[in-house]
C-alpha cells in the first residue's frame, strides 16, 4: 500500500492533466498501433447523496448531489480497449438545474450537451496525433447533434462519426 501526502496533491503542481499524461501518452501510441479506433462516449452518473463533496451538483433531482462523468474510450472494432482518451467532470447548480427549456435558443458551448461535441473535438484532435489510423467518434442518441456533422464535414482531420440508437451489445 503506498500513503500519499495530501499536502503533495493540493499543491499548484500536481493537476490531472499531469498526473494522465503517461497515460494519454501510452494510449496515443496504442492507437497508432491500430488501423481503425472507435473513441466512444458516454455519460454516467456519479452519485454522492450519501457523503455530497464540495462542488456537488443536483443530478436526477436536487436531492441527488453528485456530477456527471463524461467519458472517452478508446477501442478498436474487436473490443480491444486502448485507453481512457478523454474525461469531462460536470457539476450542475442547483440554480440551473430543470431549466433546459428556458436555455433552448442559449449557444450550444454553454449547455451540458456541449460535452459531445468537446469529445468529437478530442478524437478530431488525436487524429492529427495519429494520421494512419482512422479514428470513429461513437455517441449515442444525445449526442446526435446538428454542430458536429456540421464540423465532421468542414474539418481537416477527417474523423469518423456515428450515433449509435437503442443498441445492445452482447
Amino acid at each position: 500500500l503506498i500513503e500519499i501526502d495530501p499536502r503533495a496533491v493540493r499543491a499548484a503542481k500536481v493537476t490531472a492533466a499531469r498526473v494522465l499524461a503517461p497515460h494519454h501518452d501510452a494510449s496515443l501510441r496504442r492507437l497508432a498501433a491500430h488501423p481503425v479506433v472507435l473513441c466512444v462516449q458516454d455519460t454516467t452518473e456519479l452519485d454522492f447523496s450519501a457523503h455530497p463533496p464540495d462542488g456537488a451538483g443536483p443530478l436526477r433531482s436536487l436531492k441527488t448531489r453528485g456530477y456527471l462523468d463524461h467519458t472517452t474510450l478508446a477501442v478498436t472494432p474487436e473490443r480491444l480497449a486502448l485507453g481512457v482518451v478523454d474525461v469531462q467532470m460536470i457539476a450542475r447548480t442547483d440554480e440551473g438545474f430543470g431549466q433546459s427549456k428556458a436555455r433552448k435558443s442559449d449557444p450550444l458551448e454553454t449547455k451540458e450537451i456541449a460535452r459531445w461535441l468537446h469529445g468529437y473535438r478530442t478524437a478530431a484532435r488525436l487524429q492529427a496525433l495519429v494520421p494512419p489510423t482512422q479514428l470513429i467518434s461513437v455517441s449515442d442518441r444525445e449526442g446526435d447533434l446538428y454542430e458536429i456533422l456540421v464540423e465532421a464535414r468542414d474539418a481537416l482531420q477527417k474523423v469518423g462519426f456515428t450515433v449509435v440508437l437503442g443498441v445492445d451489445v452482447d
